[in-house]
């Protein structure tokens, strides 16, 4: 019998990548899921606020890191902070590819619609960006 042009399948698995800190794809931020981003972002050194920011959002998104769209007003009431603040570290996350905008909302007209983000770790994260410095009261026992 001939194979009819198809292709035997590769037995091998598929090469994993066990560091959240490390995915990339074609050198972009990838996306990741939720719980691989919260571990990855506990480790970075990005500052109290900031990874309080991005560890709320991650609570607004689905499984694989996607569709959260909580608006600034919520995560601001969330945190117990201003709107200011929000877009502020919302900026930073997005600057430092730890988050992307997927849907630019608006605040024009009766509906208003918040932006909707994506979970992602930008390559070689825990370089360009830092690690949380070892502190005895950060080991895990």
């Amino acid at each position: 019998m001939s194979s009819g042009g198809l292709r035997r399948q590769d037995p091998r698995p598929a090469r994993t990548i066990q560091s959240p800190l490390l995915a990339i794809v074609d050198g972009c931020p990838a996306p990741v899921d939720r719980f691989a981003w919260e571990r990855a972002v506990r480790q970075l050194a990005l500052g109290k606020e900031t990874k309080a920011v991005g560890l709320m959002l991650a609570t607004y998104t689905d499984q694989d890191g996607g569709n959260a769209f909580p608006g600034q007003e919520v995560l601001a009431a969330d945190l117990e902070v201003t709107d200011r603040t929000i877009r502020r570290h919302l900026d930073r996350l997005e600057a430092l590819g730890l988050i992307v905008r997927t849907f630019h909302g608006s605040s024009a007209g009766r509906r208003q619609l918040a932006d909707v983000w994506q979970l992602t770790l930008p390559p070689n994260a825990a370089a360009t960006i830092g690690l949380t410095p070892d502190h005895p009261a950060l080991r895990r026992r």
